[in-house]
Parts: C-alpha cells; sequence; structure tokens
C-alpha cells in the first residue's frame, strides 16, 4: 500500500513538471540532430510536429481551459486570419504539393504557438523558469563555439573557410548568430537578479555570447545587437535616473561596459590573424559593418531580391503567388543572375515574401500580429502600474521580439524552426504576462477540449508530411554527397533503381529549389532510360513553370 502511494506522488509530481518540459523541448528545438536529413530543420520540424500531438493529447485529458480574453484576443484572430489567407492561396499556386508542404510547417508553428498560449496562461511561472534555462544554455553554446572556433584556428593564412564552418546544429553560420542574438536578452534576468554570483554569469555568458557573434561575422546580427543593446542601455538608464537608483544605473553601464570588452577581445583576435595572413572576406565588425549598404554589393544581392518582390506582389495583390511558391516565381527574375542548380529561394525580408506568398491581405495578417504582440510587450514593459518583475520579462521578451523583428528584415527566419518557434515561446509568453496583469478585464476561462481534438487531427496531418519531406531530405542528402562531388567513384555508385524509388511523393522540389523529377531523370539518363527520363523531366517542368510574361524592369 505504502509502495503504491509513493508511485502515485511521484507519478503525479511527473505530471506536474510536465507543462516545464513540453516548453522546454519547444525553446530549445534547435538543439534537436539532423539525423540522416540534407537540412536540420527536416528532422526540426518533424520533432515538432510530433512534439504537438503528445501535447494535445496532454491538455485534452487535462481537460485544460483557456482564458476567454485570449480567445477574443486579437493575437490569436490576426494569426488566424493568416492562416486562413495562406490557405486560400492555394487556388492561386503552380505548385500545390510545395504549398503543402510549406504551409504544414506554418500551421505546426501556429499550433505549437496556441499550445505554449495554453500552457503558460495556466502556469505563470513556466515562462521564467524557461527563461532562466534558456539563457544558461546559451552561455554553453557560446563557449561551445568559441572553444570549436580557437582550438581550430589556422597557425596562418585566411580564416574565412572556418568562420563559414561555424553553424552549431542551426544550418549555417547566419541561422547560428541570430539564434544567439534572440536569446542575448534572456540574460537580463540573471544580471537583474538580487544575487551576485547570476549577476556574474549573466555577464560573462554576455561577454561570449557577443564574442561569438562578433566571430560569425554575420552583419544582420551586428544590426540586431545594436537594436536591443542601445533600447536596454537607453530606457533602463533614464529609469534609473529618474528613480534615482543607483542599483538599476549600474546594470546597463556593466552591460555597455562587456560590450566594448567583447568588441575589444574580438579586435585584438582578428588584429593578430591580420597579421599573421592573407586578410580575407571576414574580420573585425568594424570593417563588416562598413560594408553594408543599399545595394546589390552592400547587401549580398538582397536588393535585387527585394526589388523583384515588390514587382511581383504588384502584379499579384489579391492572393499572391501561393504560399511558399515564391521560390518558383523567382526563377524569372533570377535567370540571368544565378547560376548552378539552385536558386535564391527567399526574398530574404519575410513580410516582403509573406505578401508575395499570400498577397496584401496575407502580408498585413502577419505583420499585424507580430505588431500586436510587440504592442502588448511594451505596454507591459513601460507600465508604471506593473511590478518590477513583471515589467523585466517582458522587456527581456519584447527585446528578444525585436531582434527576431530586425533579422526578419534581412534572412528569413520563418522558415527556421529554431528561430519561428523562439519567436512564438516569446509571443506565447507575453501573450500569458498580458491575461494575467489585465488588470479588470473579463477573467473567466472556458473548455478547449474540442478545439484542442481538432488541433490534434491538424497535427497529424502536419506530422504526416512533416515525415514525408524528412524522407525526402535524407535521399537528398545521400544523392548531394554524389552531385556535389564529394566521392569520386571511377563510376556513379548510384542507379535509378537505388534512388528513385527512395523518393516519396512529396515534396517534388529539393532543399535548393530543384525539381526532385528532374534528380531522377539524371540517374535514368546514365543508364540510357531515355523515355523513361523524359518522362521524369516532363514532371520537372510542371513542377516550376514560368510565371506567364517577362518581368517588368528586368
Amino acid at each position: 500500500m505504502q509502495l503504491r502511494t509513493s508511485l502515485l506522488n511521484s507519478l503525479s509530481t511527473a505530471l506536474r513538471q510536465f507543462p516545464l518540459l513540453i516548453v522546454l523541448l519547444y525553446a530549445l528545438v534547435e538543439f534537436f540532430p539532423r539525423f540522416a536529413a540534407v537540412d536540420v530543420m527536416g528532422s526540426q520540424w518533424l520533432f515538432l510536429a510530433l512534439l504537438n500531438c503528445a501535447t494535445l493529447v496532454y491538455l485534452v485529458v487535462r481537460a485544460y481551459q483557456a482564458p476567454i480574453a485570449f480567445l477574443n484576443s486579437t493575437s490569436l484572430r490576426l494569426l488566424g486570419g493568416f492562416l486562413l489567407v495562406s490557405a486560400a492561396s492555394f487556388l492561386v499556386a503552380y505548385n500545390v504539393i510545395e504549398s503543402l508542404v510549406t504551409y504544414s510547417r506554418l500551421l505546426t508553428a501556429g499550433i505549437a504557438w496556441f499550445n505554449l498560449c495554453i500552457l503558460l496562461s495556466n502556469r505563470p511561472g513556466l515562462t521564467v523558469k524557461a527563461i532562466r534555462f534558456i539563457a544558461l544554455v546559451l552561455i554553453v553554446q557560446s563557449a561551445r563555439e568559441l572553444w570549436g572556433f580557437f582550438e581550430a584556428l589556422p597557425p596562418q593564412g585566411s580564416i574565412d573557410d572556418l568562420i563559414a564552418s561555424m553553424r552549431g546544429n542551426a544550418g549555417n553560420k547566419n541561422f547560428l548568430g541570430a539564434g544567439i542574438l534572440l536569446r542575448i536578452p534572456f540574460l537580463l534576468v540573471l544580471l537583474h537578479d538580487n544575487k551576485r554570483l547570476l549577476n556574474g554569469i549573466a555577464l560573462v555568458g554576455l561577454l561570449l555570447g557577443v564574442c561569438t557573434l562578433l566571430i560569425i561575422n554575420s552583419r544582420s546580427t551586428y544590426l540586431g545587437l545594436l537594436l536591443i543593446s542601445g533600447l536596454y542601455i537607453g530606457f533602463t538608464l533614464v529609469r534609473g535616473l529618474k528613480e534615482r537608483n543607483h542599483g538599476l544605473i549600474l546594470r546597463p553601464v556593466l552591460y555597455a561596459g562587456t560590450l566594448l570588452l567583447a568588441l575589444a577581445c574580438t579586435q585584438v583576435v582578428f588584429s593578430r590573424i591580420s597579421a599573421a595572413g592573407p586578410q580575407g572576406s571576414y574580420g573585425e565588425a568594424g570593417k563588416r559593418m562598413a560594408s553594408i549598404s543599399f545595394s546589390n554589393e552592400g547587401s549580398s544581392g538582397r536588393v535585387r531580391l527585394w526589388e523583384s518582390a515588390v514587382d511581383f506582389i504588384g502584379k499579384h495583390p489579391l492572393l499572391g503567388g501561393g504560399y511558399g511558391n515564391w521560390k518558383i516565381h523567382s526563377i524569372p527574375y533570377e535567370a540571368s543572375s544565378v547560376r548552378g542548380f539552385g536558386i535564391r529561394k527567399h526574398v530574404h525580408n519575410d513580410y516582403l515574401e509573406v505578401t508575395a506568398d499570400t498577397g496584401i491581405a496575407g502580408g498585413l495578417l502577419y505583420t499585424g500580429f507580430l505588431l500586436s504582440i510587440l504592442l502588448l510587450g511594451a505596454r507591459l514593459s513601460l507600465g508604471r502600474d506593473k511590478p518590477d518583475h513583471v515589467r523585466l520579462y517582458a522587456s527581456v521578451m519584447t527585446l528578444s521580439l525585436l531582434a527576431f523583428l530586425s533579422d526578419s528584415l534581412f534572412n528569413f527566419p520563418m522558415e527556421r524552426p529554431n528561430m519561428f518557434l523562439h519567436l512564438l515561446f516569446c509571443a506565447a509568453g507575453i501573450i500569458a504576462m498580458h491575461l494575467r496583469w489585465r488588470g479588470a478585464e473579463d477573467t473567466g476561462r472556458v473548455s478547449i477540449t474540442p478545439i484542442n481534438a481538432v488541433l490534434l487531427v491538424l497535427a497529424i496531418g502536419t506530422t504526416w508530411v512533416s515525415a514525408q519531406a524528412y524522407r525526402s531530405m535524407a535521399v537528398q542528402r545521400t544523392v548531394r554527397t554524389e552531385w556535389f562531388g564529394l566521392t569520386k567513384p571511377a563510376r556513379p555508385p548510384f542507379r535509378s533503381a537505388d534512388i528513385n524509388p527512395r523518393f516519396p511523393a512529396i515534396p517534388n522540389l529539393n532543399e535548393i529549389g530543384m525539381p526532385i523529377a528532374c534528380m531522377k531523370a539524371k540517374y535514368l539518363v546514365q543508364e540510357r532510360k531515355f523515355a523513361a527520363a523524359r518522362i521524369e523531366l516532363d514532371a520537372g517542368n510542371a513542377a516550376t513553370p514560368q510565371s506567364p510574361g517577362e518581368p517588368a524592369g528586368f
């Protein structure tokens, strides 16, 4: 009897901690391994889809309720509207299969945000625990990247290849840098703690994190770091001076000093590297910042991409070109400037790309969702009627949200599960805090079991699509090794019978935008099976048809 009681108590304790485990798994998706996929996001999107299913089962079994204010919130309506408009854009998509694959990721992210909002609004303490844990993870991650960099540092010569290889588990160095940037504001929770040990840990973490960012040489993260650091230092100093709070004034001073120390350390490192041999493209932060300009050369070709998207939006304002189809519509714009197998899949501006994919209404709904969360975060951060700890946590998540919004101007963080889910974690945390501190507004709650049941069905569907995409990425990784000359066999090591049947029906484009049917045709041509190859090539042409007419101005 005593053993049974002990087991029941242990089970009850585990169930109470299960929500925290779910939140941490969502927030730390970046560290889920790649396994066999050609791109780590293949396994990560599948992991998130499975996590959604497990979370929804838990919410149904535990009969969770949701605040009525959340179900009636502007943010939920805007995101729901964006999901509906994106689904409607299938009607004009040239490649509906590609729309299905990319939309399943968007739906996976939307369900994850809904789940996080429910969990965090029911257990307010989860947000703080997750922020503290992620801050500590950032310290370990930055230390590991710096250790790897200095361990592999060549005795002389260019370090471009070494810096380009810094990718952690994020995909490439830019995604790694952006992920670190999004987590840096979380260190402020430790910096503003009353315990000096945690203050010291925060400053060490800030030093390591900023040094890693400066070494990675991602210019967009420099801009994001300047934005969030300037806002934090400025607002905190002004508040500290107004309140004559010396402790509050000290924090931004220490923060600024740590930034300068990180800059000095990396300057010394790059100066010694430059003295040892020829300089490459990467180097000191000042040099990289000076290279930023609104030209194709100063933006790595982004201006041309932005102009193409604006032109396309002007021609397709209602529903765009179909969700996830920009990579297809970009082909006529890039035909004269891109060489090789792949294409520039993204506009390098999420706002323009969403609008090109879903029309002006879709772009406004997505941007409106982000701005609605930003407004709530700002109101909590600046509200004098809120307790100091509420203002601190809201400020941390709002600064992280601003870093995401900044990166969205130059890159495509929506596609990367680690970055998109970090944004949604911050958005859910801000929503949860708003619901708790909204004052005299309605505080009623209602059962959401029917909603969760519907979402579970959708989550199962996204899991199936994600599983197919992962299977395809696994084959793509095998084929990529041969295509890019990473092995040098006397003859091609694979035959059509080895590769072609392993590709699932979806997706029909690979991760560099090439029709998978054309990859299949390669092996058939090598075996002189020309009739079968022609069928595959025709299927490849159908997957990426040309837009009617020539793009204006190009």
